[in-house]
Protein backbone atom coordinates (compact mmCIF):
# COMPACT_ATOMS: atom_id res chain seq x y z
CA UNK A 1 0.00 0.00 0.00
CA UNK A 2 2.85 2.36 0.89
CA UNK A 3 4.48 1.68 -2.48
CA UNK A 4 1.19 2.42 -4.25
CA UNK A 5 0.95 5.73 -2.45
CA UNK A 6 4.54 6.52 -3.41
CA UNK A 7 3.80 5.70 -7.04
CA UNK A 8 0.70 7.88 -6.98
CA UNK A 9 2.72 10.83 -5.68
CA UNK A 10 5.54 10.24 -8.15
CA UNK A 11 3.10 10.00 -11.07
CA UNK A 12 1.51 13.30 -9.99
CA UNK A 13 4.80 15.14 -10.36
CA UNK A 14 6.30 13.23 -13.29
CA UNK A 15 4.81 15.69 -15.83
CA UNK A 16 6.53 18.52 -13.97
CA UNK A 17 9.73 16.48 -13.73
CA UNK A 18 9.59 15.76 -17.46
CA UNK A 19 9.32 19.49 -18.15
CA UNK A 20 12.39 20.27 -16.01
CA UNK A 21 10.51 22.32 -13.44
CA UNK A 22 11.35 20.27 -10.32
CA UNK A 23 14.20 20.95 -7.91
CA UNK A 24 17.44 18.98 -7.81
CA UNK A 25 16.39 17.35 -4.54
CA UNK A 26 13.09 16.23 -6.05
CA UNK A 27 14.91 14.95 -9.13
CA UNK A 28 17.10 12.70 -7.00
CA UNK A 29 14.07 11.18 -5.24
CA UNK A 30 12.19 10.67 -8.50
CA UNK A 31 15.14 9.12 -10.32
CA UNK A 32 15.86 6.76 -7.43
CA UNK A 33 12.22 5.65 -7.49
CA UNK A 34 12.23 5.14 -11.26
CA UNK A 35 15.14 2.72 -10.98
CA UNK A 36 12.97 0.26 -9.02
CA UNK A 37 9.51 1.00 -10.42
CA UNK A 38 8.73 -0.24 -13.92
CA UNK A 39 5.19 1.10 -13.72
CA UNK A 40 6.30 4.69 -13.06
CA UNK A 41 9.02 4.41 -15.70
CA UNK A 42 6.40 3.32 -18.23
CA UNK A 43 4.20 6.21 -17.12
CA UNK A 44 7.08 8.65 -17.70
CA UNK A 45 7.68 7.21 -21.17
CA UNK A 46 4.00 7.76 -21.89
CA UNK A 47 4.34 11.40 -20.86
CA UNK A 48 7.29 11.83 -23.19
CA UNK A 49 5.28 10.36 -26.05
CA UNK A 50 2.44 12.70 -25.17
CA UNK A 51 4.83 15.64 -25.50
CA UNK A 52 5.55 14.57 -29.06
CA UNK A 53 1.88 14.07 -29.88
CA UNK A 54 -0.77 16.68 -29.31
CA UNK A 55 -2.42 15.67 -26.00
CA UNK A 56 -6.13 15.68 -25.34
CA UNK A 57 -6.97 18.87 -23.49
CA UNK A 58 -9.37 16.95 -21.27
CA UNK A 59 -6.66 14.51 -20.23
CA UNK A 60 -5.30 14.84 -16.69
CA UNK A 61 -1.74 14.60 -17.96
CA UNK A 62 -2.34 17.63 -20.14
CA UNK A 63 -3.32 19.66 -17.08
CA UNK A 64 -0.12 18.64 -15.32
CA UNK A 65 1.90 19.63 -18.36
CA UNK A 66 0.31 23.07 -18.35
CA UNK A 67 1.11 23.47 -14.67
CA UNK A 68 4.69 22.38 -15.25
CA UNK A 69 5.12 24.86 -18.08
CA UNK A 70 3.74 27.68 -15.94
CA UNK A 71 6.15 26.84 -13.13
CA UNK A 72 9.07 26.64 -15.55
CA UNK A 73 8.05 29.92 -17.18
CA UNK A 74 7.94 31.63 -13.78
CA UNK A 75 11.39 30.31 -12.91
CA UNK A 76 12.76 31.59 -16.22
CA UNK A 77 11.13 35.00 -15.75
CA UNK A 78 12.48 35.22 -12.19
CA UNK A 79 15.99 34.33 -13.34
CA UNK A 80 15.89 36.85 -16.19
CA UNK A 81 14.59 39.54 -13.82
CA UNK A 82 17.43 38.94 -11.36
CA UNK A 83 20.04 39.04 -14.14
CA UNK A 84 18.52 42.23 -15.58
CA UNK A 85 18.53 43.86 -12.13
CA UNK A 86 22.20 42.98 -11.62
CA UNK A 87 23.13 44.37 -15.03
CA UNK A 88 21.15 47.55 -14.31
CA UNK A 89 22.85 48.07 -10.94
CA UNK A 90 26.32 47.45 -12.41
CA UNK A 91 25.63 49.82 -15.32
CA UNK A 92 24.41 52.62 -13.04
CA UNK A 93 27.30 52.09 -10.63
CA UNK A 94 29.88 52.11 -13.43
CA UNK A 95 28.47 55.27 -15.02
CA UNK A 96 28.15 57.13 -11.71
CA UNK A 97 31.42 55.96 -10.13
CA UNK A 98 33.79 55.53 -13.05
CA UNK A 99 37.24 54.04 -12.35
CA UNK A 100 40.03 56.12 -13.91
CA UNK A 101 43.75 55.41 -14.20
CA UNK A 102 45.56 58.72 -13.84
CA UNK A 103 48.17 59.57 -16.46
CA UNK A 104 50.72 62.19 -15.47
CA UNK A 105 51.83 63.92 -12.25
CA UNK A 106 50.06 67.26 -12.58
CA UNK A 107 48.09 66.57 -9.36
CA UNK A 108 51.03 65.09 -7.43
CA UNK A 109 51.43 64.54 -4.49
CA UNK A 110 47.68 64.09 -3.99
CA UNK A 111 47.16 61.93 -7.09
CA UNK A 112 50.08 60.02 -8.58
CA UNK A 113 50.75 58.79 -12.10
CA UNK A 114 49.14 55.37 -12.62
CA UNK A 115 46.91 55.68 -9.55
CA UNK A 116 43.39 54.25 -9.71
CA UNK A 117 40.77 56.79 -8.61
CA UNK A 118 37.01 56.93 -8.89
CA UNK A 119 35.23 59.72 -10.71
CA UNK A 120 31.80 60.60 -9.31
CA UNK A 121 29.91 61.81 -12.35
CA UNK A 122 26.79 62.68 -10.35
CA UNK A 123 28.59 64.71 -7.67
CA UNK A 124 27.28 68.00 -9.05
CA UNK A 125 23.86 66.82 -10.20
CA UNK A 126 22.11 68.16 -7.11
CA UNK A 127 24.83 70.37 -5.65
CA UNK A 128 27.44 72.85 -6.81
CA UNK A 129 31.22 72.38 -6.81
CA UNK A 130 33.09 73.49 -3.71
CA UNK A 131 36.35 75.39 -3.49
CA UNK A 132 39.42 73.11 -3.66
CA UNK A 133 37.43 70.21 -5.14
CA UNK A 134 39.54 68.03 -7.43
CA UNK A 135 37.49 67.73 -10.60
CA UNK A 136 37.57 66.16 -14.05
CA UNK A 137 36.88 68.30 -17.08
CA UNK A 138 37.30 68.18 -20.82
CA UNK A 139 40.04 70.12 -22.56
CA UNK A 140 40.41 69.64 -26.31
CA UNK A 141 38.31 66.45 -26.00
CA UNK A 142 40.76 65.08 -23.42
CA UNK A 143 39.81 64.26 -19.83
CA UNK A 144 42.05 66.19 -17.43
CA UNK A 145 42.13 66.98 -13.72
CA UNK A 146 42.38 70.17 -11.75
CA UNK A 147 41.47 71.85 -8.49
CA UNK A 148 38.76 74.51 -8.31
CA UNK A 149 40.07 77.73 -6.81
CA UNK A 150 37.56 80.41 -7.75
CA UNK A 151 34.01 80.71 -9.05
CA UNK A 152 32.21 83.05 -11.47
CA UNK A 153 32.47 86.78 -10.69
CA UNK A 154 35.14 86.30 -8.00
CA UNK A 155 38.37 88.34 -8.04
CA UNK A 156 41.63 86.39 -8.05
CA UNK A 157 45.27 87.34 -7.71
CA UNK A 158 48.42 85.35 -6.95
CA UNK A 159 51.35 86.83 -5.11
CA UNK A 160 54.53 84.81 -4.47
CA UNK A 161 52.63 81.56 -4.84
CA UNK A 162 49.82 82.61 -2.48
CA UNK A 163 46.33 82.70 -4.02
CA UNK A 164 43.91 85.44 -2.99
CA UNK A 165 40.20 85.21 -3.77
CA UNK A 166 38.31 88.42 -3.09
CA UNK A 167 41.42 89.53 -1.12
CA UNK A 168 41.27 86.45 1.14
CA UNK A 169 44.32 84.17 1.12
CA UNK A 170 43.56 80.50 0.50
CA UNK A 171 45.10 77.64 2.45
CA UNK A 172 46.70 76.25 -0.67
CA UNK A 173 50.46 75.80 -0.86
CA UNK A 174 51.23 73.95 -4.09
CA UNK A 175 52.11 76.87 -6.37
CA UNK A 176 55.78 77.85 -6.83
CA UNK A 177 56.84 80.63 -4.47
CA UNK A 178 57.98 82.82 -7.35
CA UNK A 179 54.65 82.60 -9.21
CA UNK A 180 52.42 85.71 -9.35
CA UNK A 181 49.42 86.97 -11.30
CA UNK A 182 47.81 90.37 -11.26
CA UNK A 183 44.22 90.57 -10.05
CA UNK A 184 41.48 89.61 -12.51
CA UNK A 185 37.79 88.70 -12.37
CA UNK A 186 36.39 85.31 -13.31
CA UNK A 187 33.73 85.45 -16.02
CA UNK A 188 30.14 84.51 -15.25
CA UNK A 189 30.39 80.96 -16.65
CA UNK A 190 33.95 80.00 -15.72
CA UNK A 191 35.96 78.39 -12.93
CA UNK A 192 39.57 79.16 -12.08
CA UNK A 193 41.61 75.93 -11.97
CA UNK A 194 45.10 75.08 -10.76
CA UNK A 195 47.16 71.87 -10.61
CA UNK A 196 48.90 70.64 -7.45
CA UNK A 197 52.31 69.73 -8.85
CA UNK A 198 55.02 72.37 -8.43
CA UNK A 199 57.35 70.59 -10.89
CA UNK A 200 54.97 69.71 -13.74
CA UNK A 201 55.22 72.26 -16.55
CA UNK A 202 51.46 71.95 -17.15
CA UNK A 203 50.81 73.42 -13.70
CA UNK A 204 49.65 76.74 -15.03
CA UNK A 205 46.48 78.30 -13.53
CA UNK A 206 43.73 78.49 -16.10
CA UNK A 207 40.07 79.25 -16.57
CA UNK A 208 37.62 76.63 -17.79
CA UNK A 209 33.97 76.75 -18.73
CA UNK A 210 31.71 75.32 -16.04
CA UNK A 211 29.84 73.22 -18.64
CA UNK A 212 33.07 71.27 -19.29
CA UNK A 213 33.13 69.88 -15.73
CA UNK A 214 31.98 66.27 -15.72
CA UNK A 215 32.51 65.18 -12.11
CA UNK A 216 34.53 65.07 -8.92
CA UNK A 217 37.35 62.71 -8.04
CA UNK A 218 36.78 60.82 -4.80
CA UNK A 219 40.01 61.67 -2.98
CA UNK A 220 40.32 61.66 0.79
Amino acid sequence: MENEHSCALIKDILPIYNDGATSMESNEIIEEHLKDCADCSAYLNGIKETDIKLPNKDDETYRYIKIAKKIKRRKIIKTISVIALIIFILTITYNVFTPVIVSGDCMSPNISNGQLVFLNRSAYTFSSPKRLDIIAYYKNKTLVTGRIIAFPNEKVKITDGIIYVNNNALEYSYLPKDFSLEEFTINGSEYFIVKDSTTDLSNIPQKIDEKDVIGKFMIE
